[in-house]
């Protein structure tokens, strides 16, 4: 495993094809460091058997990308990194965490593609045991939508996951969502057509047991899945 300490690494351009694997990078920056989509899902960039570890990620863009056997433990953001339209297999997610949005559209400039990359989406997750272990993140709410809520290994505590049979049932109107970002969740499911949605508490917010006690209420209603 190649291991890379304490750099700076800036304006990494990722090409169809590309593969990172057995890499491990501890307490880095990558600034303004691009992943684009491939016009071939089969030739999207493929990162596996790698660890990041204290690292920061800023003005970085990842879409269409194929991440296996990975392991993220502490990722610093300035603003959020966008991981659009790319699938996960076995991926850890944990530490402290900034601005996360993982959402299975590519940027409209590949409008075309979408059906392409769903296709193949699709396809990759009917294979996948788990996709994402998001139960040890700690941080502002990461916001992961498209990754099919099954495969995701999350804190039963802190972290529900509602489906759009439940949003379209509207259990959820009996709990009082004031004050919490749950309150989004039932428009996004049904206004995007998504299978599922993450509920995910803030674990370093101050109110963060006022969030638990909703989840528990969203639970008791039926408006979230059983743990």
């Amino acid at each position: 495993m190649t291991a890379r300490y304490g750099r700076r690494i800036a304006g990494l351009r990722a090409q169809p094809g590309d593969e990172v694997r057995d890499l491990h990078v501890d307490d880095a920056e990558f600034l303004g460091c691009v992943a684009r989509v491939s016009a071939d899902p089969a030739q999207r960039l493929r990162i596996s058997q790698t660890t990041l570890s204290r690292c920061g990620a800023y003005d970085c863009y990842v879409e269409g990308a194929r991440l296996e056997d990975v392991v993220v433990d502490g990722l610093d953001t300035n603003d959020m990194l966008r991981v659009c339209g790319s699938v996960f297999r076995r991926v850890v997610i944990k530490g402290a965490m900034g601005c996360l949005q993982i959402v299975p559209w590519l940027h409209m400039s590949y409008e075309n593609l979408q059906p392409v990359y769903d296709r193949a989406n699709r396809d990759f997750y009917a294979t996948v045991d788990w996709a994402l272990d998001i139960s040890q993140a700690v941080g502002v709410p990461l916001d992961i939508r498209g990754v099919p809520g099954r495969l995701v290994r999350r804190n039963p505590e802190t972290q529900g996951l509602m489906t759009f049979e439940q949003a379209l049932l509207g259990s959820w109107r009996s709990v009082d969502l004031a004050g919490t970002h749950f309150s989004a969740a039932p428009k996004l499911l049904l206004d995007e057509g998504l299978e599922d949605i993450l509920l995910i508490a803030d674990q370093r917010s101050p109110d963060l047991a006022h969030q638990v006690t909703v989840l528990e209420r969203l639970r008791q209603a039926g408006a979230i899945l059983p743990d």
